[in-house]
């Protein structure tokens, strides 16, 4: 929310801002062990059922989720309510299983001396702001 803040209060930006400001503060907890501990938990409570998640999601992350989609759907005007909350559902899964450690980029990436880490943050900005601006589906 403070990121948000930020944002709205220097004035004008763009898609690629509002992804990285949502998601970027994930993404800082994971140079921290308690912070990817958090992230994994964070993870794992998105997967739980709702009798057991769900009161404590709305409590934390109902405001910020509306807040972002408001300043998304005041960027893209010619996505719908529907389609918003739908790109971003798609991103926090993303983000949560690119820094939470459970995407395997270390077994996966075999370049020698490549940290698999190193630049995700740039690459999931980039991802969530494509799919944030593709053209809507009739």
């Amino acid at each position: 929310m403070e990121r948000l803040q930020q944002l709205q209060t220097a004035g004008p930006h763009t898609v690629e801002d509002l992804v990285r400001a949502f998601i970027a503060p994930a993404a800082a907890l994971f140079d921290d062990p308690q912070g990817r501990a958090f992230l994994r938990l964070h993870a794992r409570l998105h997967m739980e059922p709702e009798e057991l998640s769900y009161e404590l999601r709305r409590l934390v992350h109902n405001e910020p989720t509306r807040a972002y989609a408001d300043a998304f759907a005041a960027l893209l005007p010619e996505l719908t309510t529907r389609e918003i909350y739908q790109r971003m559902s798609l991103l926090i899964g993303a983000y949560l299983y690119a820094f939470s450690g459970a995407s395997r980029l270390n077994e996966l990436v075999k370049e020698e001396d490549a940290d698999p880490m190193a630049g995700l943050l740039d690459t999931a900005v980039a991802f969530g702001t494509a799919g944030m601006v593709q053209p809507a589906r009739t």
